[in-house]
């Protein structure tokens, strides 16, 4: 199972339901949530990103499309922490240029990951 955190309109919740058998989109607004597109795979929830009503440990992957300047980061992570499984994956991306996370990036994969 997926969680879209912060689905607003649901742009990254269908890509997620052609690899998920389930996904759950939640975000705080209930008039984007009601522009996200149908989808046999997908249930829409009103929640906050820092307390989602998921159970512990029941997804393998959290989404966070565009989204991540909004939410109270140091109750969130924690929160996707809860949910996700044992080796779980959290996928976070944002717009625009960031510099501070294009070094470190940079600096990983040519100082940790090199020849890999």
């Amino acid at each position: 199972m997926a969680w879209d955190c912060g689905a607003g309109s649901g742009q990254a919740t269908i890509p997620l339901a052609r690899r998920f058998s389930r996904v759950i989109a939640t975000d705080i607004s209930p008039a984007m949530l009601q522009y996200g597109p149908r989808h046999p795979a997908v249930e829409y929830r009103v929640a906050p990103a820092e307390a989602s009503g998921l159970a512990d440990a029941c997804v393998d992957l959290v989404t966070v499309a565009q989204a991540l300047h909004w939410l109270d980061t140091e109750t969130f992570y924690p929160e996707a922490a809860r949910v996700l499984v044992p080796g779980g994956v959290l996928a976070v991306w944002t717009y625009g240029e960031q510099q501070a996370l294009d070094r470190a990036l940079r600096r990983f994969y040519t100082h940790i990951v090199g020849p890999y």
